[in-house]
């Protein structure tokens, strides 16, 4: 059942083994998307991950690097950078882990995403003088 699940929405396992989705918060979702109101699977994937994100007190690196498996599989690219992103606007990375999280995002996007990279690095340096 579990695995028919992550189907309908496209997760992929690696999502469960890395405890950034539990099967109780699936089964919620499958409910919810059978119910036709809302049939976009990538909003079911990036509500988790986001809402993952935002109750994380800290990110271990470890961590980060699964929430790059994540995002390198994930079969809609837009989702993909707007996750890899995200990562970059958790207030609670350090330097290092900050430059890490730019650094994959490069490698795995491309210097495309290098203006957004820049946008974030400054949205950064003004919050770190507050």
């Amino acid at each position: 059942m579990t695995e028919e699940n992550l189907k309908i929405l496209d997760y992929n396992k690696i999502w469960l083994d890395n405890e950034i989705l539990t099967t109780a918060l699936l089964q919620t979702q499958v409910i919810e998307f059978r119910t036709g109101q809302d049939t976009n699977k990538e909003h079911y994937r990036y509500t988790t991950f986001k809402n993952y994100l935002l109750t994380q007190p800290e990110l271990t690196n470890r961590k980060i690097l699964q929430l790059f498996d994540i995002i390198k599989i994930d079969s809609d690219i837009s989702l993909a950078i707007t996750m890899g992103l995200d990562m970059l606007k958790i207030r609670h990375l350090n330097t290092e882990q900050f430059q890490f999280v730019a650094d994959n995002l490069i490698k795995i996007f491309g210097l495309d995403i290098q203006k957004h990279i820049d946008r974030e690095t400054m949205w950064r340096q003004e919050r770190l003088k507050k």
